[in-house]
């Protein structure tokens, strides 16, 4: 109201965003007022029916501030006497007074009576159109945009984050919802592109957006859902908690959302919404950390957060979701190639296993284990088990869905493997490792356009994801373009800093092309290096094959096999091996991993 008034006595003159705070809060505030006066300017225009494309009331002016650009009527002495409710402290000015009646006594309340009015012809078209064209029984897919950090203390971007993270979690356990992912949402943080274009990149029918205050023990998180096409608010609430308790947000609101836009819940559904999620506070803190860390993918991250996880669990040794993130942190260091697969993926499965002792309906959990039956234990049935209990638990987790894909490929089983990616796809769709992935679907299946169409769509979203370089060079590989395959890969490879993994490729496409005296060179600089740090023999066997030394290329798959190499699962579909296809030593090496079907 306040904002109204002040633009409507300024009618046609800019209003700066400075001249706003200044009203609104006073010239020395040290709060977060983007997010108010955004708040603000929407709920105007929602009241107003107003459009931020086609303003017929409010103008935004980029970068500058707001102009009210509508006509103004000011009101009789008859029309105000009429209207005027039961303030006799506040008589209505004689005719003798009509002249002035453009004073900004007279502004102010034919605002208040015009705002009234249209508030309430607003509300009244709002909720007949939430039944309408518009209804709410339409949205079946939503983001939730990253929440704001209003603490004023940056390190806190971290909680800020995970409660969004905790939004998504909660939601996305709706089977009738389709919830797109952390990693695709948090792109448009502290993006000021209008939510409608957001909503449209993404795909989705409605957004969710809002803040998040902590002040020691407590955490408040204000929430408000709007319907992407009209850019209008359809419910919104605010969240009061301590923060042992703040992790039953995940909860609350999704129940309060799938109530206003008529989801239809399944029995899970509602007892796991009804159920309270309580955690240590200093656990929350630590495991929020963690899965920051988890995210960057990189080698001393994953250290990091492995740290915190452990911390996570000293201090909550029954939080299992700090369980799941431990697990996973190790089995990404084996998949990637950090570190030792007989290092790594036995802690992987031991915190697994702890996490579903702790919860069995735990979605994460059941992922974590998936990982580790498929690269360690070589269980197919068990991966298989845990994959669909995931998915059941948790039809928006994207990461199910996308390691569901893998263990499809290595089943040989390609189409359902590109329609599972393509599900993942869907639920995260900038995701890097889901875009790459998806095209590396397509490249098992051996559909190498098809793959390299994805791959460039990967490469568009960053330029420098080291693994659409290494993917891309594999493609040309399989189609014969060795030159473009050795610049590829050895771009994967600088990007890397020369990581074992993709100094290898390089030499695999160096042999290919028929520079063996470069490939042996490198290959002896990763046996050298071996000595430091791990290098896996899975690598080593793609040079030996390429350079077509087929008893040095069996001697390494054999070391693989004996220390359970995180990529042996796909020995049995990995193009790169056609040349040993047919030998008696392969199909003995498929037949032991259990990949003979």
């Amino acid at each position: 109201m306040e904002l109204l008034i002040l633009l409507v006595l300024k009618r046609g003159e800019l209003v700066s965003r400075d001249e706003i705070i200044a009203k609104l809060w006073g010239r020395d505030v040290f709060i977060e007022t983007e997010y108010g006066i955004n708040t603000a300017i929407r709920k105007i225009r929602q009241t107003l029916g107003d459009d931020s494309e086609r303003s017929r009331f409010v103008q935004t002016v980029v970068g500058k501030g707001y102009r009210f650009i509508a006509p103004i009527e000011y009101l009789s002495q008859r029309d105000a006497e009429s209207l005027q409710v039961a303030d006799s402290s506040s008589p209505i000015e004689g005719s003798q007074d009509a002249k002035a009646r453009r004073t900004p006594w007279n502004l102010w309340f034919a605002g208040f009576v015009v705002l009234t009015l249209a508030l309430a012809v607003g509300i009244y078209y709002q909720r007949s159109q939430a039944r309408g064209r518009y209804g709410y029984r339409q949205i079946r897919s939503l983001a939730v945009l990253p929440l704001q950090n209003l603490s004023g203390d940056p390190a806190q971007e971290y909680f800020a984050d995970g409660i969004t993270d905790a939004l998504i979690t909660g939601l996305s356990r709706i089977s009738s919802l389709q919830v797109i992912s952390r990693t695709s949402v948090m792109r448009y943080k502290r993006s000021a592109k209008p939510l409608p274009e957001i909503a449209r990149d993404l795909n989705v029918d409605a957004v969710i957006e809002g803040a998040v205050i902590r002040s020691g023990s407590r955490v408040r998180v204000t929430a408000q859902l709007i319907e992407a096409q009209s850019d209008r608010h359809l419910w919104a609430d605010e969240y009061d908690y301590e923060l042992r308790d703040v992790l039953t947000l995940q909860s609350d609101a999704a129940k309060a959302i799938a109530n206003e836009i008529r989801v239809k819940l399944t029995p899970m559904e509602q007892q796991w919404l009804a159920a309270r999620h309580p955690v240590s506070p200093e656990a929350l803190d630590e495991y929020l950390k963690g899965r920051s860390f988890w995210g960057q993918r990189t080698e001393p991250g994953l250290w990091k957060a492995i740290e915190h996880f452990q911390s996570a669990i000293g201090k909550d040794p029954d939080y299992a979701m700090a369980y799941s993130g431990l697990a996973d942190s190790y089995s990404i260091l084996g998949v990637y190639t950090y570190a030792s697969p007989t290092e790594v993926f036995p802690k992987a499965k031991v915190a697994a296993l702890k996490a579903l002792q702790l919860d069995d309906n735990l979605a994460e959990a059941h992922v974590s284990m998936g990982i580790v039956l498929e690269r360690l234990d070589w269980d197919w049935d068990g991966v298989d088990r845990h994959q669909r209990r995931a998915i059941e638990l948790d039809p928006g987790y994207a990461t199910a869905h996308h390691w569901r894909s893998y263990h499809l490929d290595v089943m040989g089983r390609f189409d359902e493997g590109i329609q599972e990616m393509g599900l993942a796809w869907r639920l995260d769709p900038f995701s890097l490792p889901i875009n790459t992935s998806y095209g590396t679907a397509f490249l098992y299946a051996r559909r190498y356009d098809d793959a390299m169409r994805k791959y460039r769509e990967a490469e568009d979203l960053d330029p420098n994801f080291i693994l659409v370089h290494s993917e891309i060079a594999r493609v040309y590989i399989q189609t014969g373009q060795l030159d473009l395959a050795i610049s590829e890969a050895q771009k994967a490879a600088e990007l890397s800093n020369q990581l074992p993994r993709f100094e290898a490729e390089v030499a695999s496409a160096l042999a290919l092309s028929g520079q063996q005296s470069k490939a042996r060179e490198i290959l002896l600089e990763l046996k050298r290096r071996s000595i430091e740090r791990y290098v896996s023999p899975y690598d080593l066997a793609l040079v030996y094959t390429a350079l077509n030394d087929k008893d040095a290329a069996f001697n390494s798959l054999e070391n693989a096999y004996g220390e359970r190499s995180a990529w042996l699962p796909w020995l049995n579909r990995d193009p790169r091996f056609d040349a040993l296809r047919l030998d008696p030593r392969f199909v003995s090496l498929v037949q032991r991993i259990g990949l003979c079907k």
